[in-house]
């Protein structure tokens, strides 16, 4: 007599802690959706769900994966742990409760759960360890021996508590297979969601800005219209030492659909500017802010475009920056007052991009260094290619949804 064949659902859970830990989940479910859980029949025995352990998980929405639980956004936006400043502020607003809710929602949804795919640092990954007990695949976006070697504790529960652990580099990866870990590179998640876009600049040089999607980049592009005004004196300063003139430099805003434009106006209005608004297509809308002959072109929707035609870029902290260094470009971090740009935060991304990174303590000093490197191409193109090298190559997101697939099929999970 054949075998009955189960009606039993698998069910696959995604625990991710952070909004780029969210949008790499999502793009991996996205490509498993499209690839191998296309047909009705395979969708019938399968069931994604998700849990962002940070900020309310919208990414997830958009695909439609169930979330189990959301959370509600803390002042931190998920860097507690960047400065005691933050972590208290997130303690008042209810940090722990928030905690031992999930620690409940996972114990209660880990009873019906086959597998887990957890995203980020070590903390998702220990509770799914502790409170949920099935298979786990970790995607360790946020671990890398660039940044430091691996503690004992870490590597006892990566070697025996993962069916595998996907890297971020592939000198990690190496790292940790000696170590006698499962460990794997298979391309960089972050750099595979970059829609192609067709913007182009007909001018040159461009020094690209990113001032974030998050709610601070409005402080930032403040910021970083000050630090136009300091390149520009110290570019006047040098013309009238050496008796030369130099080509204008041209700055492009890539600004997040997220944002607010009319906010945006008045802030740049507020710093002595005047901003015309041309409108074009909704994603082809631009502004251009003026102040005497200074111009600054504010793009909306565009991305990787921005920085395709920039020499070099000016951001902030977080997966926009990393995307910038992994297409070759050199970065200036111009540091903000969110917990993603603490001191600890720029350490961090100093010792994960290496050479890449240039952190901006003294604007004039930095102007100063800008401006050598605009005119040093060789020096531009090396520093491009470490980052390129250290960031690794697209392609990820597929591949490790189908090792995902392969590993539900293989187990019959």
């Amino acid at each position: 007599m054949p075998p009955v064949e189960s009606n039993k659902k698998s069910r696959v859970l995604f625990l991710s802690n952070g909004h780029g830990e969210d949008a790499i989940a999502v793009a991996i479910l996205k490509r498993m959706k499209k690839y191998y859980f296309s047909s009705p029949l395979k969708n019938q025995k399968i069931e994604f769900l998700a849990l962002p352990l940070v900020g309310k998980g919208d990414a997830y929405d958009k695909i439609g994966v169930r979330k189990v639980y959301q959370v509600k956004e803390l002042p931190s936006g998920g860097f507690a742990l960047q400065g005691l400043r933050f972590f208290f502020k997130d303690i008042w607003h209810g940090l722990l409760g928030i905690i031992w809710q999930q620690i409940k929602v996972l114990k209660t949804a880990g009873k019906e759960i086959s597998l887990v795919v957890s995203v980020g640092d070590f903390y998702p990954f220990i509770l799914a360890i502790f409170f949920i007990r099935k298979p786990i695949i970790y995607i360790g976006t946020a671990i890398s021996v660039y940044m430091r070697r691996f503690y004992f504790p870490e590597r006892f529960f990566l070697k025996y508590f993962t069916k595998v652990v996907i890297c971020r580099d592939e000198s990690t990866a190496e790292y940790l297979s000696n170590c006698g870990i499962n460990a794997l590179f298979l391309g960089n998640p972050m750099m595979d969601e970059m829609e192609e876009d067709n913007f182009t600049f007909p001018f040159s040089p461009v020094i690209g800005f990113l001032p974030s999607s998050r709610p601070d980049a409005y402080e930032n592009i403040m910021n970083m219209l000050r630090f136009i005004q300091t390149l520009e004196d110290c570019k006047e300063k040098q013309e009238n030492l050496k008796r030369e003139k130099r080509g204008d430099i041209h700055y492009v805003f890539s600004i997040s659909e997220f944002l607010d434009a009319s906010k945006i106006k008045k802030i740049v209005e507020d710093e002595g500017w005047r901003m015309d608004v041309r409108q074009g297509k909704e994603r082809e809308k631009q502004s251009v802010g003026k102040k005497n002959k200074l111009k600054a072109t504010f793009v909306y929707g565009y991305f990787k475009g921005v920085i395709n035609a920039s020499s070099l870029v000016i951001g902030t902290t977080g997966t926009g920056c990393e995307q910038a260094v992994g297409l070759g470009k050199v970065v200036f971090i111009l540091p903000g007052k969110g917990p993603h740009t603490s001191k600890p935060r720029l350490r961090f991304h100093k010792k994960l991009l290496g050479k890449a990174i240039r952190i901006i303590d003294k604007q004039e000093c930095a102007g100063k260094e800008v401006l050598t490197l605009l005119k040093d191409r060789e020096k531009l193109s090396l520093l491009g290619k470490i980052g390129e090298k250290t960031m690794g190559p697209p392609g990820g997101c597929k591949k490790i949804a189908r090792l995902i697939y392969q590993l539900i099929s293989n187990h019959e999970l």
